[in-house]
């Protein structure tokens, strides 16, 4: 009975620790893949990110000067009827142009802003000029902090 107690008791803890972590990962993946969408799909240098204003969505974020070398993503822009324009592949090398095409389309039909696509967290934006950016950025191990990837 002492046994199944503790059994119980690692298992919740374990699980607690599991959906922490990966709630953690995913605030960390939508602000990164917001700070990209400010800063017109790059991710900025260290100089820049310190000199955004306070009080942003993404002041929790763990960055460094690495991030902007480290961090994986790739954009899709879309046209006003949908159909991909352009992609900007130069910062992943696992997607080619079909692909990242593909999966901005399958972000766009879930109708949500933000999701997942794989081991991808995908953000949708619109420019000034009204057209869909679809912003995915490699997290490969949704269970684990994303910041841990990103350094």
């Amino acid at each position: 009975m002492c046994f199944l107690s503790a059994v119980l008791v690692f298992t919740l803890i374990f699980i607690l620790v599991y959906f922490s972590l990966k709630n953690y990962n995913k605030h960390q993946a939508d602000g990164m893949t917001q700070i990209i969408s400010t800063y017109n799909g790059t991710v900025p240098q260290m100089q820049e990110y310190n000199e955004m204003p306070p009080g942003d969505s993404y002041d929790f974020i763990i960055f460094n000067e690495e991030s902007a070398f480290k961090t994986r993503y790739f954009i899709v822009c879309l046209d006003n009827n949908m159909e991909p324009e352009e992609t900007d592949l130069e910062h992943v090398a696992s997607v080619d142009e079909d692909t990242a095409y593909e999966m901005a389309e399958t972000a766009v039909a879930s109708g949500k802003t933000t999701g997942y696509i794989g081991e991808y967290r995908y953000r949708i934006t619109t420019d000034k000029d009204g057209k869909d950016i679809v912003i995915l950025l490699d997290c490969p191990a949704k269970a684990l902090p994303c910041s841990v990837l990103l350094h």
